[in-house]
């Protein structure tokens, strides 16, 4: 029925009656007979004797046959008689020998039942292990009650899943005993013990008792069967199901998250990112962006609209200080994949790696999925993208509206939930998202539900990440397979508290006019610090068309947010900061709606991030400057603080930084044509920067953005750069640099010019890396003329001038000379070479 020829049709499954022969497996054999119409007898063989046969179809209510009517002997086979054919029965057969009998039990004296249930239990942070966790399980603890700032320390305990055991079941490994703690902990607390957070920090799956032999659990589950994919969940929410009184829609009465690792090196790993995160989180930008990505209309059904409406309403639920990034699907060009011959959309993957690389507080993503990956278009691929994400210190919280993103309870594998979680490079903090399949109607009242209690009256909530979750469910199946990946104890990492823009002058901005603004943090923390200063033009209304799988087209509006003005730091002093910025002309011009500019503001002060955050949207802009400006921005490029210039030699894994500089600023909008650049021999292959420029602090016209090589570049390239001005010039500068893989020192390109000279001549080369250099003038009798050094260390190309004398000043006679270059690095490597030149005048 689909009209394009290029789609595939895959085949789900297939059922097949058959008939089988009941013969036994070392004596053991298990069977179902379904209803038949009269009586029968069921052939066994390869059985060694007499087999037991049981009904098992209800393993609570156990039915044996052991008579001679039920089970006899037909030549070397058995008969066996069902008593009850109207219904379908399983049945099990075995000879006597297979029967297990408990083995000697072992006597505990005097246990102790008091190491979990003492008196003075204050504890609000719970952290349940397993003992090969246990040194980084109590590191976590240590961050919580030691190491976070005054306000938010909580009281601690920490166990193993073998003491719960020992305490809450008599030692036999049920999951249901550390339900039975958790109640115990949350009757005997002092109020208010929904505050209490749970981490259960360890991997779990569905085989608690290892019947596969492939269980790496290490913290159980508690897994719920259904009659359909839709119903079958794990859910760790039934450990914090707590109330006496049942109901059947259960809330959790604890707040609960799970940490996914499986060995210590990764529990230590999660610890650090944890520490990172609450006790040495890194200032900047990132602390105030937000990334709402959502699958398009198309594919694989039509018309699905609901995702980006649907996200488009969780945005205007966010705090309008908050510098929203959108990827909607339908913003990108489809491009069919020839490998799998399916439709992807590779540049909305590059821009989602590219924001999550550079750092955001807050992800969410609404739209079709499974356990490795976003929307049929290929928008993220866990192992296909896992290795390009590293946002280092800037991880993000991750909302998922999908299906089965955290379906992590299976033998053997893992969902992109865990690996955003966990490893040595955490990308995510924490991940929200479902383990089982979500209907959309479900999956959008869920993330709306979290947004609320995310952002209540579109402020930042105080509570952890852990409450607000616990908040949000209903008691709903939906609810249920919505799991917290990560420590319930983190706050999200937005700036709280407020600042005040005061002025933003002249009242009516023009296009390539200068504005003015100032403001104070005066009531807050930052006295002293930086204030990072980000105007935005309006956000703009689109109306976006698409093809439907009848050929029809249909459309599709919502809102874009507006493009970056500026972007740069100031200095904050006595409370007070001030700045200036430029209107580039590639701004939308919208009479309906204003620009916004928004001020962030930090300090560090004894270790303790302190930030401030302030908004206005009231930005008027109207005319144009009458400016005449023909020339593009200057373009420099440096590498440690010194420029970089066409035959220099980077290293491998090199990182520049750009410079651009031009009084009419540089155009940030990104629009079409007008981008900041930069691409290495193919300009097809083009990098947009613009999200990466920053201007200087204090400065409105002189900013930058680093770059980082390709490590496996080497050899000669040309590395470009293009840049535009507010006022729509444009500037390119092109250098030659040779990369090399190693840190070995290599020569190339020595020789020296005019060769003949007369007066002077110049020797140049080109170093791999720094070195000092030495070259000695020798006549052919071996005779020492002059020694010249060069030991400013530089890499690349150099030169090394001479004047033609000796060394006490004499000019030097005409004839033909030998001249001994040496280059030698601070870790003894040296090299050596010998060359002739002359002297004709």
């Amino acid at each position: 029925t689909n009209p394009d020829p290029q789609e595939k049709v895959w085949l789900d499954w297939v059922e097949l009656d058959y008939g089988l022969d009941l013969t036994a497996d070392e004596d053991a054999l298990a069977f179902l007979i379904k209803p038949q119409a009269e009586g029968a007898n069921v052939r066994l063989a390869d059985f060694s004797s007499r087999p037991i046969v049981m009904d098992i179809t209800n393993p609570a209510s156990l039915v044996l046959f052991l008579g001679d009517q039920q089970v006899h002997q037909d030549g070397s086979d058995w008969l066996f008689t069902p008593q009850d054919l109207t219904v379908a029965r399983r049945y099990l057969a075995v000879t006597d020998g297979k029967l297990r009998t408990p083995g000697s039990p072992t006597l505990y004296d005097k246990l102790d039942f008091t190491t979990l249930r003492h008196q003075n239990h204050q504890a609000d942070y719970i952290v349940i292990t397993a003992d090969t966790l246990l040194p980084a399980a109590r590191d976590l603890a240590t961050i919580h009650a030691r190491e976070v700032r005054a306000g938010l320390q909580r009281d601690t305990l920490v166990t193993t899943v073998d003491e719960i055991y020992e305490e809450f079941s008599g030692g036999v490994a049920n999951p249901f005993a550390i339900r039975a703690f958790l109640r115990w902990a949350y009757e005997n607390r002092p109020a208010p013990a929904d505050s209490v957070l749970v981490v259960l920090f360890g991997d779990g799956d569905y085989d608690y008792r290892n019947l596969s032999g492939l269980s790496r659990m290490l913290v159980p589950t508690i897994q719920v069967d259904g009659s359909s994919e839709i119903s079958s969940r794990t859910v760790d929410d039934a450990f914090v199901y707590l109330d006496s009184i049942p109901v059947s829609s259960p809330l959790p009465d604890m707040g609960i998250g799970r940490i996914t690792v499986l060995t210590l090196e990764e529990a230590t790993a999660a610890v650090e990112a944890v520490r990172t995160y609450m006790v040495n989180p890194e200032p900047g930008p990132w602390r105030q962006r937000v990334l709402l990505a959502a699958d398009d209309p198309q594919r694989p059904n039509d018309r699905e609209t609901s995702f980006i409406i649907e996200s488009d309403g969780y945005a205007r639920m966010l705090p309008p200080y908050l510098q929203l990034e959108k990827i909607y699907l339908t913003e990108y060009a489809a491009v069919r994949d020839p490998a799998t011959n399916t439709v992807v959309k590779p540049d909305a993957t590059a821009d989602l790696i590219s924001s999550v690389n550079q750092g955001v507080t807050l992800i969410n993503y609404v739209g079709h999925g499974s356990a490795t990956q976003w929307a049929q278009e290929q928008l993220l691929v866990m192992d296909r993208d896992q290795v390009l994400l590293h946002p280092g210190k800037r991880m993000a919280v991750w909302f998922a509206g999908t299906c089965t993103w955290g379906r992590f309870d299976q033998l053997q594998t893992s969902s992109m939930s865990e690996v955003l979680t966990t490893g040595g490079d955490s990308v995510a903090i924490a991940v929200i998202s479902a383990v089982r399949a979500v209907y959309a109607s479900a999956n959008f009242r869920f993330i709306k539900d979290l947004f609320a209690e995310t952002f209540p009256g579109r402020e930042p909530s105080p509570l952890r990440i852990g409450q607000i979750l616990q908040r949000v469910k209903m008691g709903s199946l939906s609810d249920e397979k919505f799991h917290l990946f990560g420590d319930p104890a983190l706050l999200i990492a937005f700036p709280r508290n407020s600042l005040t823009l005061n002025t933003i002058t002249p009242d009516t901005l023009k296009v390539l006019g200068t504005a003015s603004y100032s403001g104070t943090t005066a009531g807050g923390a930052v006295t002293a610090g930086e204030c990072l200063v980000t105007v935005l033009d309006a956000p703009r209304r689109v109306r976006r068309t698409y093809q439907t799988k009848s050929g029809s087209i249909d459309t599709i509006a919502y809102t874009l947010p507006g493009a970056p003005i500026f972007r740069g730091a100031v200095t904050v002093a006595a409370d007070t900061f001030q700045g200036r910025f430029i209107i580039p002309k590639d701004i939308s011009y919208s009479y309906s709606d204003s620009a916004a500019i928004i001020a962030y503001a930090w300090s560090d002060q004894q270790g303790s991030l302190l930030e401030q955050i302030g908004y206005r949207n009231d930005l008027i802009i109207r005319g144009t400057e009458d400016i005449q400006d023909n020339t593009g921005p200057l373009i420099t490029i440096y590498q440690d603080s010194r420029p970089v210039v066409s035959g220099d030699v980077l290293t491998e894994e090199a990182q520049v930084e750009v410079e651009l500089k031009d009084p009419l600023g540089i155009n940030l909008t990104g629009e079409v044509g007008h981008a900041v650049r930069v691409w290495v021999d193919d300009e097809s292959a083009a990098q947009v920067m613009d999200p990466l420029f920053l201007y200087k602090c204090d400065s409105y016209t002189t900013g930058g953005f680093p770059y980082q090589f390709d490590p496996d570049l080497s050899g000669r390239h040309e590395f470009s750069v293009e840049a535009w001005d507010g006022a729509n010039n444009k500037a390119i500068t092109t250098l030659t640099l040779h990369l090399t893989l190693d840190e070995e020192l290599d020569v190339s390109d020595l020789f020296n010019f005019p060769n003949p000279f007369s007066d002077d001549t110049e020797f140049v080369y080109t170093l791999s890396v720094p070195a000092d250099v030495t070259i000695t003038i020798y006549t052919l009798n071996g005779v020492k003329v002059k020694i010249l050094e060069d030991f400013t260390g530089q890499a690349g190309f150099q030169r090394l001038w001479w004047g033609g004398r000796d060394e006490f000043g004499d000019q030097i006679a005409n004839g033909a000379y030998l001249y001994h270059f040496r280059a030698a690095t601070l870790d003894d490597q040296a090299v050596t070479r010998w060359g002739r030149l002359a002297r004709l005048r």
